[in-house]
């Protein structure tokens, strides 16, 4: 459905390092012709919270639990799911 580049960049003191370049994931999305989703960063409490068994992304308040809400909400656009029943 899309591409979501994951260890997109290190935040440190609000500045988006991308220590592993730049642009992969839009080019490749560009060129599969399928929008680029989201990109995660690198961060220390996603693996974290993985191992207590808590996702990030149940955290929406904080930023990477924000950017997998924000992945999951264009999923869902892309293909809408019916959960009335």
């Amino acid at each position: 459905l899309g591409i979501v580049e994951n260890m997109s960049y290190l935040e440190v003191n609000g500045e988006k390092n991308r220590i592993f370049g730049e642009g992969g994931g839009r080019d490749l999305a560009k060129k599969l012709e399928i929008p680029l989703l989201g990109e995660i960063p690198l961060d220390k409490k996603i693996r974290e919270r993985c191992d207590e068994g808590k996702p990030i992304a149940t955290d929406i308040n904080s930023p990477s639990g924000l950017i997998y809400k924000q992945i999951s909400q264009e999923l869902l656009a892309l293909a809408p799911v019916d959960i009335s029943s």
